[in-house]
C-alpha cells in the first residue's frame, strides 16, 4: 500500500470522516475554483506584512473564515462542523 494510502486510511478510521483534500482547479478546466483561497489572496496577499496587524484584526479574520458556508461542508461553516464534531466526542 502506498505511503499516501495509508496516510488516508488512517485519517478515515482514526476520524471516522473522509480526508478533503483542497487543491486549486485551473479556471480553463470548466470546474469551480478553489474560492476560499482567492478570498484570503485579497485579505493577506502574498507578501503581506503583519507587523502592523493587530491581534483583533486576525481575530476578525479568523472569525470571518471560520463562519462562512462552505459548499464541501454541506453549506454548514467550519464553526458549526467543528462545534458538532466536539460534541459528538469526535474531537476532544
Amino acid at each position: 500500500m502506498a505511503a499516501s494510502s495509508r496516510f488516508t486510511t488512517n485519517l478515515l478510521t482514526s476520524s471516522g470522516f473522509p480526508p478533503i483534500f483542497v487543491t486549486r482547479i485551473r479556471p480553463s478546466s470548466g470546474e469551480q475554483t478553489n474560492t476560499s483561497t482567492d478570498e484570503s489572496d485579497a485579505t493577506c496577499p502574498k507578501g503581506t506584512s503583519f507587523d502592523d496587524v493587530t491581534q483583533e484584526e486576525l481575530d476578525e479574520y479568523v472569525k470571518e473564515i471560520n463562519n462562512r458556508p462552505r459548499k464541501v461542508l454541506g453549506w454548514s461553516t467550519p464553526a458549526e462542523v467543528f462545534h458538532e464534531l466536539c460534541s459528538k466526542g469526535a474531537i476532544t
